[in-house]
């Protein structure tokens, strides 16, 4: 549900059409990395997660510096900008995050299931997305988005019940 953040939708009707592409090519994007770290492994005995993990992210890293370096020769940066402690600590500090943000998602996606996995990426971003309302003073806060965050909750509910019904129907299963 969160790339259907009906708060972010409503003004935007091309986001809205473009939403469940974005959820299909998430999907592929992780079968995709699932396969290939499967791959990788069986290729050389010394061959591990993290090996896995810093080669990827750097290939990904270095397929995005171009495009990256093309968007940043074109930006324009106001000078009269006011620019507070906060932001230059924000901006030093999201190297070091993007790292541990990118290795815990390689450890997710590999050692979890992937409906588990995507349940647990909805709930990062609503959660970032309750902060978000918080930090603006609730500045963005709306009928959809409040709507948005209860169908969340419901479903995430829902989905974790029926998970436990199963982890424990499995357990059931293999003691007989």
């Amino acid at each position: 549900m969160s790339w259907m953040e009906f708060g972010h939708l409503e003004y935007d009707s091309v986001g809205f059409y473009l939403a469940p592409f974005l959820a299909i090519a998430q999907g592929i994007n992780v079968v995709i990395l699932k396969k290939s770290y499967k791959t990788f492994i069986s290729s050389s005995p010394q061959s591990s997660f993290e090996i896995f993990s810093l080669f990827h992210s750097g290939l990904v890293s270095v397929g995005l510096a171009l495009p990256a370096l093309i968007s940043y020769l074109k930006s324009v940066i106001s000078y009269d900008a006011s620019w507070e402690i906060i932001d230059y600590v924000l901006i030093s500090m999201s190297v070091v995050f993007m790292a541990c943000y990118k290795f815990s998602e390689y450890w997710l996606i590999f050692n979890t299931d992937l409906s588990v996995y995507f349940c647990l990426e909805h709930t990062k971003f609503f959660i970032g997305s309750i902060g978000q309302w918080f930090l603006q003073n609730m500045a963005h806060a709306s009928v959809y988005a409040g709507v948005g965050k209860m169908l969340f909750v419901t479903s995430s509910i829902q989905f974790w019940q029926a998970n436990e019904k199963a982890d424990k129907k499995a357990k059931h299963e293999n003691t007989e």
